[in-house]
């Protein structure tokens, strides 16, 4: 197994970036998104639409044994497209049976398949270049944790708040982005008025002095301070803008993202609307 630095680790799967990893294609396929999604994927990949295994695999190299391999890891069996990676690989994400794993499928041009199987500290790559389709693995783990100004959220303190609070709101800001602050403190009054509990966070690779600089500021309560640091977090594509936003109900996270601010009364519509308050 070789060791990888926690930080660079959470920062491959939060920027989507493990072509270290993948094969070179020659080609780029084509995308599969419902009509009217493309001007829009971009901006939430949780819109895109939900493949089965079979459809993700379908027409590719060693299908029936990359399936299996995928069952193995506890797939759920279903996907959605996440991006399109700099080579032209088409990048699929799905959940598992346990919490904080998480499975990418990286489908490319001549149909070969790279799968990952993701925790918060290894990361487990195999691919199916073979004639005779035995795979290539690999492990990567993480040594060394990272310390956080305010402490963290990670993917256990995810778990319990699930099954304490059942229905309720995510909301991560950045203290580099000024709307995301208006929006924490909207967040907070709208939670209040809908009666949900309300968990908010600050996105996980915020420096400490830019933390320091705006509680100094602003005086934010530190308990609105805690670092994302849970997998199941990041891989719901909360990384690509702040603030973020997540639901969920009867204790589960919802298959919804919301990216970027939104106004007060329009925001409280889409979270009463998505809740069924």
């Amino acid at each position: 197994m070789r060791p990888m630095r926690r930080s660079i680790f959470v920062l491959a799967l939060a920027s989507m970036s493990l072509s270290t990893f993948a094969a070179t294609p020659t080609k780029s396929p084509v995308l599969k998104l419902r009509e009217g999604q493309s001007k829009t994927f971009q901006r939430n990949p949780s819109g895109s639409e939900k493949l089965r295994t079979d459809e993700l695999l379908a027409g590719a190299r060693c299908s029936d044994i990359v399936s299996q391999a995928l069952d193995k890891w506890g797939s759920l069996g279903q996907w959605r497209m996440s991006n399109i990676d700099m080579d032209g690989a088409h990048i699929y994400r799905g959940r598992t049976s346990w919490s904080g794993v998480w499975l990418e499928v990286r489908r490319y041009a001549n149909d070969e398949v790279t799968a990952f199987r993701m925790t918060s500290n290894t990361l487990t790559s195999a691919s199916w270049r073979r004639a005779n389709c035995t795979p290539s693995i690999r492990v990567d783990t993480s040594t060394q944790q990272k310390s956080f100004l305010y402490g963290s959220f990670n993917d256990a303190n995810l778990d319990a708040m699930l099954k304490r609070e059942k229905t309720g709101i995510i909301y991560i800001w950045s203290p580099h982005m000024k709307y995301s602050l208006r929006g924490m403190r909207e967040i907070l009054k709208i939670a209040k008025a809908l009666k949900v509990h309300v968990e908010v966070l600050v996105e996980g690779a915020a420096s400490d002095a830019a933390l320091r600089d705006v509680q100094n500021t602003e005086k934010i309560d530190p308990k609105y301070m805690r670092a994302v640091d849970s997998l199941d977090i990041v891989m719901r594509h909360t990384t690509l803008h702040y603030p973020s936003m997540l639901l969920f109900k009867d204790g589960e996270v919802l298959d919804f993202m919301l990216p970027g601010y939104e106004a007060s009364r329009p925001l409280t519509e889409i979270i009463s609307s998505r809740l069924g308050l």
